[in-house]
């Protein structure tokens, strides 16, 4: 997929989902207008609040970080590393994080493109963990959302 806003070198102020939220971009951050959703609660629309940094996902992934999200696991952590992400949570069996099996394609990109998916992060995690390399992010919270379908 070509990103012709970053190929021609101009910014990208703001993108539309398919489900109709808007997103308003600043820098690596986005503030997304949800909009009335079909199976969501009516009264979850609206502003927001601001990313801590905003990655864009192919669908399968996108999916996969909504499933993983909800599961019963706890102390869930999302790790960017490089260009590909990594999902890890507690178990509770041995006492430590585990890195669960990831399923699709788990590479991102910075930049809003049409047909990727955004992924807002919250709650950086700056804890010294004993198994962050050097380059690693770390968050605690997340929303996948919906095909991007147009940039401005």
């Amino acid at each position: 997929m070509i990103n012709f806003k970053l190929w021609l070198n101009e910014s990208i102020s703001q993108f539309t989902t398919k489900q109709g939220s808007t997103y308003q971009v600043n820098g690596q951050k986005t503030i997304r207008t949800k909009s009335a959703h079909e199976f969501h609660d009516t009264k979850d629309t609206g502003i927001k609040q601001q990313s801590e940094k905003t990655i864009y996902v192919k669908t399968e992934f996108a999916k996969e970080v909504g499933w993983w999200g909800s599961s019963s696991g706890s102390k869930k952590k999302i790790i960017l590393f490089g260009s590909k992400i990594h999902l890890l949570s507690w178990n509770t069996k041995e006492n430590k994080f585990g890195i669960d099996k990831i399923y699709y394609d788990n590479s991102f990109v910075e930049m809003p493109t049409i047909g990727l998916h955004p992924l807002e992060l919250w709650d950086k995690d700056e804890t010294d963990w004993p198994w962050k390399k050097s380059g690693m992010e770390v968050y605690s919270k997340s929303h996948p959302g919906s095909t991007i379908i147009e940039i401005s």
